[in-house]
């Protein structure tokens, strides 16, 4: 079958196999599933992209949309920034800004964005964009870990689940069990040092 394994999985289809301890390849596909399910969690709870994807066919650029506030920086809402795209600011007679040592500082890990000569100049609301790839090019090891565990989690819960409703598949009974949605109270605890915190 084909990989159904979005590019910016935050782990392989092999090292949660491995995990598991896995060897055949009948749940490839349901394992793919749920490692880009659990990728979605993961990004969604934390506020950022986990690896960094551009236009190149493995994903796309954020465009980040704010008002200018008449300082000379800017916090991005999704680092670490991976590589600054472009900045404009629309309402400038040179509204576009080179990313280039001249023109701009930026700090991959926090998201600071720095004009050396501009600022992020106040008049129409929404009038500057910052346009970058946020993300890492892997993944830290917490934020891998996190995902083969709720991988394994998800799979066990399925695999536990299908044997209940073969084991009364012959008598007229309901089986209802609860779907854990979402992450793992454990797995929040793990990622909280990654959950993006806006600065004032």
């Amino acid at each position: 079958m084909a990989s159904v394994l979005c590019a910016w999985a935050i782990c392989t289809l092999a090292e949660v196999k491995t995990w598991l301890g896995i060897t055949e390849s009948t749940y490839d596909n349901h394992l793919e599933y749920l490692i880009n399910a659990v990728t979605d969690m993961i990004e969604n709870h934390i506020g950022r992209r986990v690896i960094a994807r551009h236009v190149d066919g493995t994903g796309t650029d954020i465009v980040e949309i704010f008002s200018g506030d008449g300082s000379n920086f800017h916090y991005v809402d999704n680092p670490p920034i991976h590589d600054l795209t472009s900045i404009a600011i629309e309402d400038e007679t040179a509204p576009n800004i080179t990313p280039s040592a001249d023109e701009v500082r930026w700090d991959a890990t926090s998201g600071l964005v720095q004009l050396i000569s501009r600022v992020f100049s106040v008049a129409n609301p929404l009038n500057c964009t910052v346009t970058y790839e946020g993300g890492w090019t892997t993944a830290p090891v917490p934020i891998w870990q996190v995902c083969r565990e709720e991988v394994k989690r998800l799979h066990k819960i399925r695999a536990e689940n299908m044997e209940l409703v073969l084991s009364i598949s012959g008598q007229n009974e309901t089986v209802s069990y609860v779907r854990e949605k979402g992450l793992s109270e454990d797995a929040k605890a793990k990622l909280a040092p990654y959950v993006v915190r806006h600065f004032a």
